[in-house]
């Protein structure tokens, strides 16, 4: 066995692969096994989540800014525009992107004009552009968009 593994993540950055020694690759699998993960992404997913209730680290997608405003949920894609949604808005938005993942086969794309967003992609990574920014983000990251959004609008709903 090599003593190093790569892995390659979706998105290739200029560094785009990392090397980790075969002992931190077992961990990651008893990780994975510990969370009932599918996917080392899956058990990475669970762990920030369970850090994040624990209050040792914020929870947050990088480049994603999800906040409540009021009786509003707002979304911004990096530096694009800021997307306020109501709650209901904001529920639509997520159910879509439920119904998105729960898909198998080839999809259209899905224009909402009346909440400013569209989604493209199905079952596996899907394309979401809202406030003018388009990210294709992998399954479990889109899944754990739509958790936060949901997070939110129980805040705005308070």
């Amino acid at each position: 066995m090599n003593k190093f593994l790569e892995i390659a993540p979706m998105v290739k950055p200029p560094n785009s692969r990392i090397a980790l020694p075969q002992e931190r690759l077992l961990q990651l699998d008893r990780l994975k096994d510990h969370y009932e993960a599918s996917s080392v992404s899956q058990a990475i997913r669970a762990m920030i989540t369970h850090l994040a209730e624990l209050g040792v680290i914020e929870h947050e997608i990088p480049g994603i800014e999800i906040r409540k405003i009021g009786k509003h949920v707002s979304v911004m894609f990096d530096e694009g525009e800021r997307v306020a949604f109501t709650s209901e808005g904001a529920q639509a938005l997520v159910g879509h992107i439920r119904e998105r993942l729960a898909t198998k086969g080839r999809q259209g794309p899905l224009i909402n004009i009346d909440h400013g967003y569209t989604l493209r992609g199905a079952g596996g990574a899907v394309a979401i552009e809202i406030g003018g920014v388009e990210k294709k983000l992998a399954p479990d990251v889109i899944d754990e968009f739509a958790d936060l959004i949901e997070a939110q609008i129980k805040h705005s709903d308070d």
